[in-house]
């Protein structure tokens, strides 16, 4: 099994369980899967998170540097951005309510 068959196997699995999630307001939701085989892509339609993503993450030579959403209160140290123990605790809390649900 070549390492594409592989990932594809495990691609449409990972696809099938967003398909099958029930809705709440801390799970993503997948509306939509768009398999373009000519342009050789998949695409997904998913919710639109407001404040985007919890973090990115950016090429710092050759190792990767996590730096935080501005979408979120950050507070200032040393000339580096995190996150406050405020914005902490309610990333913590929703993502324990959403997996709270699933199970």
């Amino acid at each position: 099994m070549t390492m594409k068959t592989e990932l594809s196997k495990v691609m449409e699995g990972e696809l099938k369980i967003m398909q099958e999630m029930p809705i709440h307001k801390n799970i993503i939701r997948l509306y939509e899967i768009i398999d373009d085989e000519d342009e050789d892509k998949l695409m997904i339609v998913i919710d639109n998170c407001e404040k985007g993503q919890v973090m990115t993450w950016h090429t710092h030579g050759e190792t990767m540097k996590f730096r935080p959403s501005k979408s979120f209160p950050t507070v200032a140290a040393d000339n580096e951005l995190f996150y406050s123990e405020e914005t902490i605790k309610a990333i913590i809390r929703s993502t324990a309510e959403g997996l709270r649900f699933l199970h």
